[in-house]
């Protein structure tokens, strides 16, 4: 997982993270390397619909990183996941961040 996520860095950081490398990166096991390749692909079309579908990922954080990427680039059709999402959370501190995302992105 370490050596994905500085892949992924590096890549980001010269500007060449293609959409195919990030799609893998979305999709791998660890959850930490989803993670990174949310936040770094954050307004990239294939990490925007990875995200609607990470919303319902095992892991908490997963799930708050998945909104926080809806809430700024997501189009109108992340609400109802996020709606969605935010109405059947367990976690509190996450359930707090699919709202805050929710408003955000109603905000736009």
């Amino acid at each position: 997982a370490s050596v994905a996520m500085a892949a992924l860095k590096a890549l980001s950081s010269a500007g060449a993270l293609s959409a195919e490398v990030l799609a893998r990166a979305l999709a791998h096991a660890d959850p930490e390397v989803v993670k990174q390749a949310l936040a770094l692909g954050a307004d990239r079309e294939v990490a925007v619909d990875a995200a609607g579908a990470l919303l319902s990922h095992a892991r908490w954080d997963v799930r708050v990183e998945a909104a926080r990427v809806l809430s700024v680039s997501g189009g109108p059709a992340a609400r109802p996941l996020l709606e969605a999402a935010a109405a059947k959370e367990a976690d509190p501190l996450a359930r707090e961040v699919l709202v805050a995302a929710l408003s955000a992105l109603s905000a736009r």
